[in-house]
């Protein structure tokens, strides 16, 4: 498998709601840009080019359902998988560092919100 190339062509991309054919024969003028600030000269001196990294390739094993839910929210799903890790990772990262500057474990509401003391205690106090 190791390798192995894949490629999307455009009969296998799914169909998006972009009407391509009119847009390709409308001309500049015709498509709607005052949304869109001006990048005036002063933008251009001080911008930087700024390439993404690269990502490593990975094979792991994920539970069919996982996969189904989530390729149902339609393409990207490589991408979605990449966010919730990014996202696990930082909050785990966010955690020890919290847990470096308290000198204990934080308090994390349900939503995962650091709660103060307290906060945590009067919760405690409801339940």
């Amino acid at each position: 498998m190791k390798g192995k190339i894949t490629r999307t062509t455009s009969r296998t991309r799914t169909k998006g709601e972009t009407d391509f054919r009119r847009l390709r024969r409308m001309g500049d003028a015709a498509i709607d840009d005052s949304d869109i600030p001006s990048l005036g000269k002063s933008f251009w001196k001080t911008a930087k080019l700024r390439m993404p990294e690269p990502k490593d390739r990975l094979t792991i094993r994920v539970d069919r359902d996982v996969v189904q839910w989530l390729k149902k929210a339609g393409s990207g799903y490589q991408t979605r998988i990449n966010a919730i890790l990014r996202s696990y990772m930082k909050a785990q990262s966010d955690e020890k560092a919290m847990r470096r500057a308290l000198g204990r474990k934080p308090f994390l509401d349900s939503d995962g919100r650091y709660l103060t003391r307290e906060e945590a205690h009067d919760r405690a106090r409801l339940r």
